[in-house]
């Protein structure tokens, strides 16, 4: 027992800032191309949340449950496996994840996905803009090679951020449920980036909390709301 408490964990974290980088770079060569389509269905999403509310509630949960599917394949799975030895059972939750957004979206009502009006508008899309439309920005700004950007709908971690500032703002009573994956990946992909002194683990340390204090607030104010005569 002893030996186990020991262990820290940068002992179960077996490849390089670089190694990591590098597989990146290799993804979005690959790929090369869907970093634009991403960007759009992102932009796409932010528009129908604030324009086409109804409409959002279907549209909005099909993207993200595609966007979550294609990354357990297409990085999880084929990619990422390669180096860290979680990324295969990752790659099941995310899986799992995509198919739960993808049956809520066929509901009745759907998966109520809208953004709040008035003040809390441009605290959520500040919140939101960040997974989605900047964090391609932390690996030039940092001085890692712009290749290795990550992209929302394509790698794990912006993914996985980008939806919990989405729930977070959101109607769904489902939100608590759905944001179970993507918090608890966050957290263990934090981690092991900090132990390689990667920019993005420190954006993610810190923009965890937040997202997730933002959507407690949000749900007591909602639970204040109905309550109210």
């Amino acid at each position: 027992m002893n030996e186990w408490l020991s262990y820290r964990l940068s002992d179960f974290v077996m490849f390089s800032a670089r190694v990591y980088e590098r597989q990146i770079e290799l993804y979005n060569r690959e790929f090369a191309g869907l970093q634009i389509l991403a960007l759009c269905l992102a932009v796409t999403m932010i528009w129908i949340c604030l324009r086409r509310p109804t409409l959002a509630n279907r549209i909005v949960p099909v993207i993200l449950g595609l966007g979550w599917l294609w990354v357990a394949w297409s990085f999880l799975w084929r990619r990422y496996a390669e180096i860290n030895l979680l990324a295969e059972y990752a790659a099941i939750a995310f899986a799992l994840e995509g198919a739960a957004f993808l049956v809520l979206a066929l509901r009745k009502r759907g998966v109520a996905v809208q953004l709040p009006s008035a003040s809390m508008s441009s605290l959520a899309l500040a919140v939101i803009a960040l997974p989605l439309f900047f964090y391609p920005l932390i690996a030039p700004l940092t001085g890692s090679p712009i290749a290795a950007a990550e992209f929302f709908l394509m790698t794990p971690d912006p993914t996985a951020l980008g939806t919990l500032a989405i729930l977070a703002f959101s109607g769904t009573r489902l939100r608590w449920l759905l944001m179970i994956a993507p918090t608890l990946w966050c957290a263990l992909s934090a981690a092991m980036l900090w132990t390689l002194d990667l920019p993005s683990s420190r954006v993610l340390a810190a923009a965890l909390p937040v997202v997730l204090i933002l959507a407690v607030v949000r749900g007591l104010r909602r639970t204040s709301a109905a309550s109210s005569p």
